[in-house]
């Protein structure tokens, strides 16, 4: 998805928090693990899909920060 159709989402989408990572949890595993909500919105997540995870919150929260510096 195109960086301006994702931020004309958030526009229309502001009760989301967009800022803050979403649990992923897998059937599989013990842990869940944290997405950035930006991120699954312009790629996808599909089943069993670890690329755009982090094991991490605060990896997360980092990965979402970026973010801001780049838009």
């Amino acid at each position: 998805m195109l960086q301006e159709a994702v931020a004309e989402i958030q526009r229309r989408q502001p009760s989301i928090p967009w800022e803050q990572p979403i649990r992923v949890h897998f059937a599989c595993d013990d842990k869940p693990l944290f997405g950035c909500r930006t991120c699954i919105l312009r790629f996808g997540l599909k089943t069993g899909d670890r690329s755009h995870l982090f094991a991490d919150e605060a990896e997360a929260i980092n990965h979402i920060a970026g973010h801001r510096r780049l838009w």
